[in-house]
This record gives C-alpha cells, structure tokens and sequence, in this order.
C-alpha cells in the first residue's frame, strides 16, 4: 500500500454530536474513518464472521451469531433466578454473585500489539489488514474554530467507526477472559476433589457471557475476589481497566 493511501486509511475525522442544545458540555466525540477502510472493514467481517465467532466462543456472543444478545440475557437471567433469586426466597444465601464488569474506554485504550499477535497466530490470512491499520499510529483529525484541521497521534486502542474495531477489541478482551476462566475452573476442580460439588456438581464452573466489551460472569461467592484480582493482573497490561465507578 503506498504510503500516502496509508496514512489516509489510518485517519479518523472527529465530530461533535451535541446530545442537549441547552447544554454544550454534552458533547460526544464519533469518529468518522475514510470511506475504503469502512468498505474493506464490512466485507472481511461478512466473509470472517463464522470464523470469528468460532474463536471468541464461548465467552463472547457478539460477532458472527444470530440472537447472541439474547443469548446472553436469557442465560444470565435464568443464572441469577436459579443461583441468586430462588434461594433468597427460600431464606438461603445465594451460591454466586452477578459480576458484571465496564472496562474503561476500552475501544480507546486496549493493545493494538497484542491484537496483532492475536492476528497473526490465529488469523495469518488477515496479518497485512491488521498491520496496515495498526502497525504504525494512527491520527485523528479535529477541526479548530478557525476552519483549520489539527492532527493528533493515536498510539493506542481501535478507531471509532471502524466496522472491524469491535472485533479487534473482542479478540484482546478473549485473551483475558480465557486465562480468567482457566483459574476459575482450576479453583472449581480443587472444591469438587475436596468434596464441595457445589451449585452444579462440578465445584462452581463460572459462566461468562460476553458482548464486545460488556462482561457478565456468574461466579462462586468465594471467588468474587479472585476474578476481580485476575481481571486487574490480566487486563492492566493490555488495557482494560475496570471502571469502578459504574
């Protein structure tokens, strides 16, 4: 790709949508990319999706799955009744707990390095795509008052606007999510060899269900700590911050 073509193609145009006219604190940025990286995004993501969704399963129900939103509702639903909701109507104290976790601006902030690791051991075929979006920074254009156009640096995290960034973001994120779930289930075979067969027989198997970036895990009392810690020592190094504040 000749340079020139490149830089274009890694450039997000940014406009303000004004979400209340009385009040011009409210403003959210949306990132707006050139017309052939949201084309050629569409079309990889239409001819990958069931390969994508293949990978990212079964912790995250939002690329290439019909239906996954409600996947993942009616499954945390029905969690949160039979381990929570029921066994408080009973006088019991609940089994688990709901985590559900926000990361932080995570589109903005996670590892585009790790995406391209991710990239090129799992998808080769796509190795050139990722690089020439992420390999070198990317820029963002904002327009100043006085009509011109400033630029600045992007090092980190996937563009606004483009149709491949909640992939890339969902790929890192698994990353995480699948070391977490190793160590859940490794403390889940320790209760059951123990003698606690808890909830499920099988020792308190977490369930995490995911969308993109918006986590749900439905998780033994006695590990609530562990995941949050795991979380942090996974997710810091890539990124994903947990927003504590939500």
């Amino acid at each position: 790709m000749p340079a020139k073509i490149g830089k274009i193609i890694r450039t997000t145009y940014t406009v303000a949508l004004q979400k209340d006219a009385t009040d011009l604190s409210k403003l959210r940025p949306l990132g707006v990319p050139c017309a052939i990286r949201r084309i050629a995004g569409i079309l990889i993501l239409r001819q990958y999706r069931s390969s994508f969704a293949r990978y990212l399963l079964p912790y995250n129900y939002a690329i290439g799955l019909n239906g996954g939103i409600d996947i993942i509702t009616t499954t945390i639903r029905l969690g949160v009744e039979r381990y929570i909701s029921d066994r408080e109507r009973q006088g019991l104290l609940p089994t688990r707990a709901l985590v559900s976790l926000d990361i932080v601006n995570m589109f903005n902030a996670v590892s585009r390095q790790r995406l391209r690791t991710v990239i090129a051991r799992e998808f080769p075929h796509l190795a050139a795509f990722a690089d020439l979006l992420y390999e070198q920074d990317g820029r963002t254009a904002v327009r100043l008052a006085d009509g011109t156009w400033d630029y600045i640096s992007v090092r980190e995290g996937f563009a606004q606007g483009c149709p491949m960034s909640p992939v890339f973001a969902a790929l890192v994120l698994h990353e995480i999510l699948e070391r977490i779930d190793t160590e859940l289930k490794r403390e889940a075979a320790t209760r059951k060899r123990l003698g606690t067969k808890g909830d499920d027989k099988q020792g308190f198997v977490p369930i995490i269900a995911g969308f993109v970036d918006d986590v749900n895990i439905l998780v033994a009392l006695e590990d609530v700590e562990l995941l949050l810690q795991k979380f942090e020592a996974y997710g810091k190094p890539l990124g994903a911050v947990m927003n504590t504040t939500k």
